[in-house]
């Protein structure tokens, strides 16, 4: 695991799951704009599952690539 892909993941991934969860959050106390959030909603939704999916398919911080099953989010 070297520092410049744990920054990646956490620029990549962490950040849309992070905004979309303060989102929702935000929806639920009541602040829901019938015109905006349902883009806002769908753009971080697909950013945050697609990025997951995408590093996990690609083995994530392994060395090579490869999904050893080393790590908790690499599913075998």
């Amino acid at each position: 695991m070297t520092a410049s892909g744990v920054m990646i993941y956490i620029g990549i991934t962490f950040i849309p799951w992070i905004g979309l969860s303060f989102r929702i959050y935000d929806i639920l106390k009541g602040n829901y704009s019938q015109k905006e959030d349902p883009k806002v909603l769908a753009l971080l939704g697909v950013w945050a599952i697609g990025f997951t999916i995408f590093w996990v398919s690609t083995g994530g911080f392994s060395e090579r690539g490869s999904i050893n099953c080393q790590y908790w989010w690499q599913l075998c």
